[in-house]
């Protein structure tokens, strides 16, 4: 499921300069920012993967 901490992680990806100055921006260490990009990851192929079982585009 995607929440308000995720948004937060696409629009710091969105604007990226570094992933050390990210994680400064939103307050977390490089390696949580990256879980937090592997976590969205994740979801997406999960959501790829369930719209191509309902034959539905998205």
């Amino acid at each position: 499921m995607i929440d308000l901490r995720h948004l937060r992680t696409i629009d710091a990806l969105r604007e990226m300069d570094s992933l050390h100055d990210d994680a400064e921006r939103l307050h977390l260490t490089e390696s949580a920012l990256s879980h937090q990009f592997r976590e969205l990851d994740i979801s997406f192929a999960a959501l790829e993967g369930v719209n191509a079982l309902s034959g539905r585009v998205i």
